[in-house]
C-alpha cells in the first residue's frame, strides 16, 4: 500500500518502511497559513479539491510508519520524531533532519517550467536525480484533493507554495492558483490549494 510496484527504492535501515507517495505539506502547513501560503490542514478552505494536489509520487523515501513517534507531516511542533515523506512539489523532506528539503526524488517527471536545475532553468539543482518524465509511461499518478486518482504528465502540474489568489499564474516560488487560465491555460493540477 505505501509502495508502488514500479518504485526501484528498497529502504534497509530497521524500522523504516519504503514510501512512494507524498503529502502536499502546503494544504496541511500552518506555519505559513497567515501569509497565505498554507491551509493549515482546513479542506473547507481549498477552493477547487478537484484541482489540488493531495499526493504525488516519489522514490528514495523511507518513512518510519509504525514507530509512536510517526507525526504525519514536516510540520511538527519542534520537527521532532519522524514523519512521512511531503513536499510542494518543489522539495521533499521525510525526516527532521532535511532542513534543507532535498532528500528523495520526484517520480512525476519535471513539475511545471522545470528543468534539472529547478525555477525556470535555474541553477538549483533539485531534480538532479529525477527522470524528465514520470515513472509510468511518461506520468505519474497524482491523489487530488477530491480523492479521485490522476495519471498526469509532470509538466502539466504547478507546483510550490499557494498562489496569493485563483486565478494567478505560475511565478517565482507560487505555484498556479486553481482558477488559472492565463500564464498556461493547460494546468490540469496545481499544488495551490487557493
Amino acid at each position: 500500500m505505501y509502495k508502488c510496484p514500479d518504485d526501484p527504492y528498497t529502504s534497509t535501515a530497521v524500522g523504516d518502511y519504503t514510501v512512494s507517495y507524498a503529502y502536499n505539506f502546503v494544504i496541511t502547513r500552518t506555519d505559513y497559513a497567515s501569509a497565505n501560503i498554507g491551509v493549515g490542514g482546513n479542506s473547507t478552505r481549498l477552493a477547487a479539491p478537484a484541482q489540488t494536489v493531495l499526493a504525488c509520487e516519489v522514490s528514495g523515501c523511507p518513512a518510519r510508519i509504525t514507530d509512536s513517534r510517526e507525526t504525519g507531516g514536516a510540520q511538527s511542533t519542534g520537527k521532532t520524531g519522524y514523519y512521512s515523506p511531503v513536499t510542494e512539489g518543489y522539495a521533499i523532506l521525510y525526516n527532521p533532519q532535511d532542513q534543507g528539503g532535498k532528500g528523495g526524488d520526484f517520480a512525476t517527471g519535471y513539475l511545471g517550467r522545470r528543468g534539472v536545475g529547478g525555477f525556470y532553468g535555474g541553477t538549483d539543482a533539485v531534480y538532479t536525480k529525477t527522470s524528465p518524465t514520470g515513472r509510468h509511461s511518461d506520468g505519474s499518478n497524482f491523489l487530488l484533493a477530491d480523492g479521485h486518482v490522476k495519471w498526469l504528465r509532470g509538466d502539466a502540474v504547478s507546483s510550490y507554495n499557494a498562489a496569493a489568489n485563483p486565478t494567478d499564474g505560475e511565478m517565482g516560488g507560487l505555484a498556479a492558483g486553481t482558477q488559472n487560465s492565463s500564464d498556461k491555460p493547460n494546468w490540469a493540477a496545481t499544488f495551490s490549494p487557493i
